[in-house]
């Protein structure tokens, strides 16, 4: 790639996975819920003023993804601590789990017959 080239485009973000998104959301509602601005959280978690907003918006360019700067934030805003409850996004999930560990039973089972 050229100078020119790479220049053009921005960096690329390694990919911000559901969870972490799910994440963020639940903190800007917390952030709404108890009314502090992001530069208060930034004071309560200890980071960089500004930092808060790069990590609550992890796809933008500037974003930023990390799990100990997301654990402080959880930890300014839920001082009391957090339960974490993980739910499946559809009723299909147990159907389509079968049907993966039975195709992958059948192929262990062709495999080791050929044997």
């Amino acid at each position: 790639m050229s100078d020119a080239a790479s220049l053009a485009k921005p960096p690329r973000h390694i990919g911000v996975t559901p969870l972490y998104r799910a994440i963020c959301r639940a903190l800007q509602q917390r952030i709404i819920e108890v009314n502090v601005t992001l530069e208060e959280c930034d004071d309560l978690a200890g980071v960089q003023d500004g930092y808060t907003a790069k990590m609550l918006n992890p796809d933008t360019f500037s974003g930023r993804q990390g799990w100990q700067t997301i654990q402080w934030l959880v930890d300014a805003l839920y001082p009391g601590g957090v339960k974490v409850m993980l739910l499946p996004g559809s009723q299909e999930d147990q159907q389509i789990i079968h049907r993966r560990v039975r195709k992958r039973r059948e192929a262990i089972g062709a495999l080791s017959s050929m044997g």
